[in-house]
């Protein structure tokens, strides 16, 4: 398949991702109970499918302007690429994993402790270095696609701020849900804008 029509592909995984990140986000409980243990499943589900498409998408984005860009980018995809990953492993445990204890209330408060600090483990540093990671690879991989002029700019600059603020939202602003839709909306519609691009090749 000519390089054209991967881009095509991968562009398509990335629009499909970047409606489902927006899609599982906006549906996302503030915290997870038995009464919307549904919701919560569907919303992770929603998330890590937009995860494992975007990850194509990001690829493409990169390769498709590699000779613009130049070594931010490539610094940025390997960021974004790596909070991702951090991402995807928390965000399928929550899917998979925790609605199905959520009916022992001895277990759901030890995973309550885990999540939130009070039992030592890495889930909170990693969670917070997938966040920086993420952040800082949009901040440099928005800024070299604006500056490449390949891509659409706007949408460029949408990923830019969307992808700086979703990304450290979970750091920063804990519990607001208001600021990360908003953020998962401005990142979603500028990575889809992206993603359609490749498309029209």
């Amino acid at each position: 398949m000519a390089t054209s029509g991967l881009h095509r592909w991968a562009g398509y995984a990335g629009v499909v991702g970047a409606i489902l990140l927006v899609l599982g986000d906006w549906i996302h409980p503030q915290s997870l109970a038995a009464a919307n243990r549904g919701t919560w499943e569907v919303a992770h589900e929603l998330l890590f499918c937009s995860i494992v498409l975007a990850i194509p998408a990001i690829f493409a984005l990169y390769t498709r302007q590699a000779r613009d860009t130049g070594g931010l980018a490539f610094l940025g995809c390997v960021l974004i690429f790596i909070g991702l990953m951090g991402f995807s492993g928390i965000v399928w445990f929550e899917a998979f994993v925790t609605p199905a204890l959520v009916g022992d209330a001895a277990v759901a408060a030890a995973i309550e402790r885990l999540e939130s600090g009070q039992t030592a483990s890495l889930v909170l540093p990693v969670l917070m270095l997938s966040s920086v990671a993420f952040s800082l690879g949009w901040l440099l991989f928005g800024w070299a696609t604006a500056r490449g002029g390949v891509l659409p700019r706007t949408a460029a600059y949408l990923a830019l701020i969307g992808g700086v603020v979703f990304g450290l939202s979970p750091v920063l602003f804990p519990g607001n849900a208001l600021i990360d839709k908003a953020a998962a909306t401005v990142f979603g519609g500028g990575f889809l804008w992206l993603a359609w691009a490749l498309t029209r090749e």
